[in-house]
């Protein structure tokens, strides 16, 4: 076997497990991705991240597809940079896609802010996710 050859095997088995999604890649929506569908790899993560603290994620519409990972977080803004009760700050919750396959990622919230309730669609938020194999 002459030396190209070696590198051309070394090249194969070094690259090939990235290009099917079996390496880490962590993929981010926010809410200008409300409504929108996004294209992921078996393997990625779904960090999905909201402006409010008011908001609760349901878990996917597919578990099997699109898993939790971990819990939910809510990170306020400082202490006095904002009003209380308006939700300043983010909620965040991840995701990992299992397998190929089609699943919803939704998240609801009753307040838009001090006293104000949701009207319309301002209280819900919907990403289609779709999970391509390797």
């Amino acid at each position: 076997m002459r030396l190209s050859d070696i590198a051309v095997v070394v090249a194969v088995v070094v690259f090939v497990p990235a290009a099917c999604g079996q390496n880490f890649v962590e993929v981010q929506v926010g809410d200008s991705s409300d409504g929108q569908t996004v294209h992921i790899h078996v393997g990625d993560v779904l960090k999905v991240t909201l402006d409010s603290t008011l908001w609760t994620f349901a878990p996917s519409s597919d578990p099997s597809i699109l898993e939790v990972v971990g819990e939910q977080t809510v990170i306020p803004d400082p202490k006095g940079s904002c009003y209380p009760g308006i939700g300043c700050g983010v909620t965040t919750d991840w995701y990992k896609a299992m397998r190929a396959g089609n699943a919803d990622i939704t998240a609801t919230r009753t307040s838009c802010g001090e006293a104000m309730r949701c009207t319309g669609d301002r209280g819900v938020y919907r990403v289609k996710v779709v999970v391509g194999g390797g």
